[in-house]
């Protein structure tokens, strides 16, 4: 009866092992992606490191000129903007917007965002500050950018009215370039236009009302990356306790010595390491796997913007490759060598008791 039951809790204790293998990889996966992923800051070093901020004009032409199409009379309806292609968005963008200014109010973003993911409370409101673009908009840098968008238009035919107007028709709209003389003559009515402006523009806005904006476009994202960070959240706080209750059964069903401790603990510990050599295999060959459906959606609409989601995703799992790898050494190491020494200590002792 004694052998049977011997038997049993052997078997138990294989299983709470083998559990114990699973938990402690799942676990340690868990840990190292709410580093990687739920805090801000290896975000805000994965932009820098992708160069997102010398990226941006194209990204933000792209989706302000998505937002119009969805909602032109939104968040910059009442600006009296001509009628810009997303190309020349963008040849806007890149004179006019300011590099330290793009990167610090990405930052407040990803602060927020981050916050939503974790359940951590934010600023109420959380701001963001548009006074640098306003004074932006007074400066030659408002009429260079402006100019750069003239420039790319046909030049003006003759008789052409616009090309006495900086080559603006009645409607408003920039129709075609006119001579450099006539642009020089302009300078002042191009000032005038974007001084008026920067005047409709308020000093800071809710991020929330741009949150609103962009509903259509980033509700997937958010809904999908909700669902990861709740899962990560709780699988990273409650597995190591779970892994603590598995140890604790094989401890008590499994070891009957040193050399038994030593077996039933750095087994588990070797299949740990084991278990994580998959994920971190398939992250190494394909980094954006987890997100892989959800960019390729984001690709039909917003292709820029994209392909910078999955620059920095890149980038952040290389950073948990190199958790997962620091993690699968340590565990390698304990449990290889609890296990030689069970084997090896023994025989060793023996010899040492021999004389």
């Amino acid at each position: 009866m004694n052998k049977e039951l011997t038997l049993i809790a052997r078997f138990l204790a294989l299983l709470a092992a083998l559990v114990l293998a699973g938990l402690l990889a799942l676990t340690i996966t868990a840990f190292a992606a709410q580093r990687q992923f739920l805090r801000a800051e290896p975000y805000k070093a994965a932009l820098l490191e992708v160069n997102a901020y010398e990226r941006s004009p194209g990204i933000l032409a792209e989706f302000v000129a998505t937002a119009l199409d969805n909602s032109p009379t939104g968040l910059l309806g009442p600006l009296p903007l001509p009628n810009l292609t997303q190309q020349d968005l963008q040849i806007f963008l890149t004179v006019f917007l300011p590099r330290d200014w793009l990167q610090s109010q990405t930052e407040v973003v990803v602060d927020r965002a981050i916050a939503g993911l974790t359940g951590q409370p934010a600023p109420v409101p959380t701001l963001l500050s548009l006074a640098p673009l306003k004074e932006q908009l007074n400066s030659p840098a408002g009429t260079q950018a402006l100019l750069a968008v003239i420039n790319q238009r046909p030049a003006c035919e003759a008789g052409d009215l616009s090309a006495f107007t900086c080559g603006f028709n009645l409607q408003g709209d920039i129709t075609c370039r006119p001579p450099s003389l006539n642009q020089q003559l302009c300078g002042a009515a191009i000032n005038a236009a974007t001084a008026g402006i920067a005047s409709l523009i308020p000093d800071q806005v809710e991020l929330e009302s741009l949150l609103a904006l962009s509903e259509p476009l980033t509700a997937p994202l958010r809904d999908y990356a909700g669902r990861y960070a709740s899962a990560i959240s709780l699988i990273a706080i409650y597995g190591w306790l779970a892994a603590l209750l598995m140890l604790f059964a094989i401890t008590i069903l499994g070891v009957r010595s040193f050399t038994g401790w030593l077996r039933w603990w750095g087994g588990p510990l070797l299949g740990a390491a084991l278990c994580l050599l998959p994920v971190t295999a398939l992250t190494v060959l394909s980094p954006a796997w987890y997100v892989s459906a959800l960019i390729g959606e984001l690709r039909l609409s917003l292709p820029a913007l994209a392909e910078v989601a999955a620059d920095v995703v890149e980038v952040l799992s290389q950073g948990l490759v190199l958790q997962l790898v620091i993690a699968m050494v340590i565990l390698s190491a304990a449990g290889a060598g609890m296990v030689a020494l069970s084997f090896v200590g023994p025989p060793v002792y023996r010899w040492f008791a021999q004389g």
